[in-house]
């Protein structure tokens, strides 16, 4: 993919000569590009530095185009406010680390090559034969197709049959396409392009698509697919470069992985998006790391659309990954130079609303993710201030259907670095005879208040679901903050009795029946006695039965 040089100003503008930094021109404005990603005002709106006048009247005029005729999309005024705002929250992310954006094209009058082209391997690459090189390098440059005949799938094994593979692609399209999206192609033509080119993405989408629906009937097949899931996994994860569909189903395990996890088959998430960041970051170490490169037969392809489906690949990778770290308290893998790729998929054509929210959560868990790895109280107050631009930004996605989640995750990021906060280094030790001796309170009467006003909005708005089909297809990470969040709220209720005399123990009680209606939903999605679901029942159940006492003080009474 050829690259679109960027005119260069003649004299960077005032506040990037002060920066120090290089100066280019916005593709979107007469702005310089770091200008108009932080919105400040530009002196090439006023001194004329760039290097052709005739691009300034031409970007006047796409700016008054772009205001004419940009279309309108669900719950914004246009693709362009999406953008702005996109900018403004990573210019956040990068203010304090002095990073180029990744969006800045290479210019060979300027700056060096993309580093894959100086790279060692590429110079070996071009420098000897084929044949003396090593393995590793010639086959990151220059891999054969995975497979050289149809291997071994759930269809050709026995394990499901023509009908049943159908059947599950449509659910898993009907259930989880708002998820992960797959080619608008039918369920026949899919399966016959993914069982050659990643027969792993076949597993996957079977496995998913029966994880909450086992009965008696299939439960023999949910064990063999389970089994097969295991093979597939770790013999793809010897190979690299992968294909795009064996990626695919790394981003659905990824996302589902806690609820697909058995005792025979344990997934990581965490290790899982690390992986699937890593190799689709080599599908083609030449030219833009989005490269169509699927191999299959799914015939004509929009070129526009595919290259779309890939930025979401890619955004889920970054997302899910942003939020296993968080729930894992371990290291990200991605920078953000990479973490603002994420972005570019807003400036293609097809682009919707779908992908602005998708970039909301992203720099939203990010903001978390930085703040937890400072964690002192002065970072909260950044935390905070970064979190009121934040919701400057995307607030308007507040005011539609609670399906879409983005104010559950602003208020979920909210619970979590409270809690990381106050328990890090502020909470005091427990002395009373209902807690393990060793715990940390929370003492202080406003953040009590605000903890319990942020959990109160995430369980309300898991409790508003009424279709509990959509609450079992909800991805992992939307089950996870809901547990997680009601022991928060169960902590804090029982705070809230020691220190925080605003609530009387009625008010409370009412409170902990919120839990109980979580409680109620993971149960009734449950079809195992070990899936994860059911594991969020009974210990919502358990912690219930200890806080209860605690509240109306009958603890240890006999």
């Amino acid at each position: 993919m050829n690259r679109k040089q960027v005119p260069r100003a003649t004299k960077a503008c005032a506040s990037c000569r002060r920066q120090k930094t290089r100066c280019f021109p916005s593709p979107n404005s007469i702005s310089c590009l770091r200008c108009y990603s932080l919105g400040k005002d530009c002196s090439f709106l006023t001194d004329g530095t760039l290097s052709d006048p005739d691009v300034i009247n031409k970007k006047r005029k796409i700016d008054d185009d772009n205001e004419a005729s940009q279309p309108s999309i669900e719950g914004s005024d246009s693709l362009k406010t999406l953008g702005d705002n996109v900018k403004k929250i990573l210019a956040i992310i990068q203010r304090q680390h002095n990073l180029p954006s990744a969006l800045d094209e290479y210019d060979s009058s300027s700056m060096a090559l993309p580093p894959a082209q100086t790279s060692p391997f590429n110079l070996m690459y071009k420098s000897v034969s084929f044949q003396n090189l090593p393995l590793t390098v010639s086959h990151l440059l220059s891999p054969l197709n995975t497979f050289t005949s149809e291997p071994p799938n759930v269809l050709s094994l026995g394990i499901v049959s023509p009908q049943e593979a159908i059947h599950a692609v449509d659910l898993f399209k009907e259930n989880y396409g708002r998820w992960i999206s797959l080619p608008q192609t039918s369920a026949e033509v899919l399966i016959e392009d993914i069982k050659r080119s990643s027969p792993m993405l076949l597993t996957t989408i079977c496995l998913t698509s029966l994880r909450y629906n086992v009965t008696d009937v299939n439960f023999d097949t949910y064990q063999q697919l389970i089994k097969q899931l295991k093979l597939e996994l770790y013999e793809g994860l010897y190979r690299s470069p992968q294909s795009l569909n064996f990626l695919k189903a790394l981003v659905i395990l990824a996302v589902y992985g806690y609820s697909l996890s058995t005792p025979e088959l344990v997934v990581d998430p965490w290790f899982l998006s690390g992986i699937a960041v890593m190799q689709f970051l080599t599908l083609d170490m030449n030219n833009d790391f989005l490269h169509v490169c699927s191999v299959g037969s799914l015939g004509t392809v929009d070129m526009e659309m595919e290259k779309l489906s890939n930025f979401r690949i890619w955004n889920h990778m970054c997302l899910v990954h942003l939020c296993n770290c968080i729930f894992s308290g371990r290291m990200c893998v991605l920078d953000e130079i990479r973490l603002d790729q994420a972005r570019r998929s807003l400036d293609l054509a097809q682009a919707t609303n779908f992908d602005g929210r998708m970039i909301s959560e992203i720099s939203l868990q990010l903001l978390l993710y930085n703040f937890i790895q400072a964690g002192s109280a002065t970072e909260f107050k950044i935390f905070e201030d970064d979190l009121k631009l934040w919701y400057d930004q995307w607030n308007y996605l507040f005011k539609q259907p609670n399906l879409q989640f983005v104010e559950f995750g602003y208020h979920y990021c909210y619970v979590s670095a409270f809690y990381h906060l106050k328990m890090g280094s502020h909470g005091i030790m427990d002395t009373t005879d209902f807690n393990d001796a060793t715990e940390k309170h929370i003492d202080d009467v406003d953040t009590l208040n605000k903890m319990l006003y942020h959990c109160l909005k995430v369980l309300n708005h898991i409790i508003g679901l009424n279709d509990d089909l959509y609450f079992a297809c909800l991805s992992d990470q939307i089950h996870v903050c809901t547990f997680y969040t009601s022991i928060v709220f169960l902590k804090v209720i029982k705070w809230c009795h020691l220190y925080n005399n605003t609530y009387d123990t009625h008010e409370l009680l009412n409170f902990i029946k919120k839990v109980e209606s979580v409680q109620n939903k993971f149960e009734n999605m449950s079809t195992l006695t070990d899936d994860l679901a059911y594991r969020f029942a009974l210990g919502l159940q358990e912690l219930i039965d200890s806080t209860v006492p605690a509240v109306q003080g009958t603890v240890g009474a006999h």
